[in-house]
């Protein structure tokens, strides 16, 4: 009787080990399943991220061409700023030639 007590002690010992090991295997493919969706979620976020990336990089590229632009029409602006002071100069030396011209036949 003890040898059967003991078969059946090894049999309940196997149907425990084996049910430890399908548990064990149940996990591992929950394991590789959540790894995966993370790996998948990561991928993901690292494309929007790229996206972003390549998003805030053409808006700084065109914020420079528009500094740049803004720059040179400073620069033309001042430019034309001079000629324009310039032609007020010309213009006033006329005027008070004029001036002069018109009161050497007043006298």
């Amino acid at each position: 009787q003890e040898k059967g007590m003991g078969l059946a002690r090894a049999t309940d010992e196997q149907q425990r080990l084996r049910k430890a090991l399908l548990d064990a295997e149940i996990d591992m493919q929950r394991m590789s399943v959540k790894h995966e969706e993370a790996r998948q979620s990561a991928g993901a976020q690292l494309q929007d991220l790229q996206q972003q990336l390549a998003e805030h990089q053409a808006r700084a590229k065109a914020e420079g061409g528009l500094q740049q632009q803004l720059q040179q029409q400073d620069q033309q602006l001042a430019l034309a700023k001079q000629e324009a002071d310039a032609l007020d100069k010309e213009l006033a030396a006329v005027q008070q030639q004029l001036e002069q011209q018109q009161q050497l036949h007043a006298q």
